[in-house]
């Protein structure tokens, strides 16, 4: 993931390969690598536009961190484990606040990744929306939420230290308790190279989902 976002504005198509167990985005393993990389290199592979995600850190006003991820952002304590108070604004207003230790906003393709450890819905990777989904709160009800993806999400923290911000598992920046950060669609894209099977029966059968005798 962090290659990807230091591709640029315009990256050109990714070929993800499957070195784990997981890998909804990377289908092809090391045995059909060369086939794939054959057929991406003669144009016969297919494309899947995925959005990315664009944080900035503003501080009094002033832009002090800007950068994008393909999978997410989390807002987090710098030690973690550590309960951090939140508060989510949607297009200017508040929304909700929430002790957690986190709050992760999701691309579609990223619904997959740490989002749905977290309880977050599954979303189809192609969608245009954004996903909020908080961390271990402590909350008796505590339900994700799925925006559009023209609305733009504010997360501030009222701890009493710097919080930090992690792009796609990767820390990127601090957060103090005086900053804003904003999490918009990005106007980048990532094309995807599909090479492997229907990303559904995929997802199916990594996540190990039961079928009925004779279907």
């Amino acid at each position: 993931m962090s290659v990807l976002r230091r591709l640029g504005d315009e990256p050109p198509p990714v070929l993800g390969v499957n070195l784990g167990r997981l890998g909804f985005m990377a289908a092809v393993g090391p045995d059909g690598l060369e086939e794939a990389l054959e057929r991406a290199v003669a144009g016969t592979l297919p494309e899947s536009p995925r959005m990315m995600v664009k944080a900035v850190v503003r501080r009094r006003g002033k832009t002090v961190w800007l950068g994008h991820a393909l999978n997410e952002f989390l807002l987090r304590s710098t030690h973690p484990g550590r309960i951090l108070p939140l508060t989510v604004a949607v297009d200017g207003r508040e929304v909700f606040s929430v002790a957690a230790d986190g709050i992760i906003v999701s691309t579609p393709t990223g619904s997959t990744a740490y989002a749905f450890a977290a309880g977050g819905p599954i979303l189809s990777p192609e969608m245009r929306v954004l996903e909020i989904v908080p961390v271990c709160a402590h909350l008796l009800v505590n339900r994700p939420l799925v925006l559009a993806a023209d609305e733009v999400v504010t997360l501030r923290h009222g701890g009493g230290e710097a919080a930090c911000l992690v792009g796609d598992g990767e820390v990127v920046t601090e957060a103090g308790a005086a900053d804003e950060v904003e999490l918009a669609a990005s106007e980048r894209v990532v094309h995807l190279l599909v090479a492997g099977p229907c990303r559904h029966a995929a997802l199916g059968e990594k996540l190990g989902w039961g079928r009925m005798r004779g279907s």
